[in-house]
């Protein structure tokens, strides 16, 4: 379980560990605590979650190989 505040995310990084993570079984809830009303934190925790498509690492361009992000 990851808890963070939703306007303060690097996506880059968390994506590229969400990736790698893929590769073993385990699951990742990521729960957003602040402010929710921002478009741009609600876009990072989608890209994040992988509902929406792909999930890619930023230098070697893999895919996650199974959807393991649930955000909240």
């Amino acid at each position: 379980m990851v808890i963070s505040k939703a306007d303060n995310v690097d996506t880059v990084a968390t994506k590229d560990a969400i990736v790698e993570a893929a590769k073993n079984p385990l699951s990742v809830i990521i729960v957003a605590v602040g402010d929710m009303e921002s478009q741009a934190a609600k876009k990072r925790l989608e890209e994040m979650d992988g509902d929406g498509g792909e999930i890619k690492h930023s230098i070697t361009g893999e895919v996650a190989e199974r959807d393991i992000v649930q955000t909240i």
